[in-house]
């Protein structure tokens, strides 16, 4: 777990402004448990196949939370990845907006 996910409000360590998506830890965390492992090279690959023009490093922008994600992309990741569209939802964080500081993580799983 790095600083940011760790600590991601805001004048604590690893703060990111910005975070452009959600999904992108889960989809991290799902690419890596399947088996076989799938790389962000083939995941690139595999999207390519379907015909969207995403590279490595796209997919690296998307896990790190610097790239947004697409509802078309989401549905071909899932699809890719070979799981239920659903499961990237899945996620043990609980998330809350703030007006006027976008979204903040209200609760993490084994944070007590």
């Amino acid at each position: 777990m790095n600083a940011a996910q760790r600590n991601p409000f805001p004048g604590g360590p690893g703060y990111r402004s910005v975070r452009k998506n959600f999904l992108g830890p889960r989809i991290r965390e799902l690419r890596r448990s399947a088996r076989p492992k799938v790389s962000q090279e083939d995941l690139a690959g595999r999207m390519a196949a379907l015909g969207f023009t995403i590279d490595r490093s796209a997919i690296s922008r998307i896990e790190n939370q610097e790239r947004a994600i697409t509802d078309i992309e989401f549905i071909a990741i899932a699809q890719c990845l070979r799981i239920p569209a659903g499961d990237l939802l899945a996620t043990p964080y609980v998330y809350h907006f703030v007006p006027g500081a976008g979204a903040r993580v209200a609760e993490e799983p084994n944070s007590g």
